[in-house]
């Protein structure tokens, strides 16, 4: 019997490791050779997961609570409390990003629908429906090997709609088709330009302008929009202006 304190070498974190091989029990190998059998247990409890949320995590505060008190319950072999966390965890995703549905089964289709999931994943995310509300109301114990399965839809989920996303808006020019993200840029482009200057929206956004795919114009008409009620606090409406390679008119801009 050996007991023994072990770091993780990855998070850091101590744990309580019994290891215990039992001579009397002996185990017949392939090769026409006995071992003894061993077993290993360790306290707190250890599953591999590649989600390290904490505090400062993209991911919500009750997301990531459910999340891992869904981790706990399968570390500890609560597999029915597991499968009906991880149905949990998928409801507590549609909430916070405000996806509409009496159900969660009209939720997850929401979630494809808005072009958050793919409709693999939709399929993926129903499978846990099915699993939590077979755990809830059947108490219908999973599987390890299920419970594995669903970590991993889990995991990707969580990284595809939080943490890729942070991390690709911190290092790579990301798609934009939010105003308020329009606007940061767009005050960017102004900036080197003189007071009473005229230019054309793709003058002043530069390169910048591949960041919008399809959304540019909705843009543009919520920007004059802004302009002519008058709270734009750096623009006013220039001329309209006929480019060669343009078949209409375009809508110049004066810096104030």
């Amino acid at each position: 019997m050996h007991y023994q304190i072990v770091q993780c070498l990855g998070c850091d974190t101590f744990s309580f490791r019994r290891h215990y091989e039992d001579y009397g029990s002996p185990v017949d190998n392939e090769d026409g050779t006995v071992s003894p059998s061993i077993s290993t247990n360790t306290y707190p409890s250890f599953l591999k997961s590649r989600l390290a949320l904490h505090e400062f995590s993209p991911v919500p505060e009750v997301v990531r609570a459910i999340f891992t008190e869904t981790i706990n319950a399968t570390k500890e072999g609560a597999l029915t409390l597991a499968g009906i966390g991880f149905r949990a965890v998928i409801e507590a995703i549609c909430n916070d990003k405000g996806i509409p549905g009496k159900d969660l089964q009209k939720k997850i289709s929401a979630l494809a629908q808005k072009g958050m999931i793919s409709k693999l994943e939709e399929k993926r995310l129903h499978s846990i429906r099915f699993l939590g509300n077979d755990a809830a109301h059947d108490i219908k114990r999973p599987s390890q090997e299920s419970i594995t399965t669903v970590l991993k839809i889990t995991e990707h989920l969580i990284e595809n709609i939080y943490t890729l996303d942070s991390e690709a808006q911190l290092s790579l020019e990301t798609v934009i088709d939010q105003y308020d993200d329009f606007k940061t840029v767009l005050s960017k482009g102004l900036k080197p330009l003189a007071g009473g200057e005229e230019k054309s929206l793709s003058q002043i956004l530069g390169k910048t302008i591949r960041r919008f795919v399809n959304s540019l114009p909705d843009m543009e008409k919520q920007l004059i929009a802004e302009i002519k009620s008058g709270t734009h606090p750096a623009l006013s409406l220039g001329s309209l202006k006929k480019f060669d390679d343009r078949k209409h008119a375009v809508q110049l801009y004066i810096k104030k």
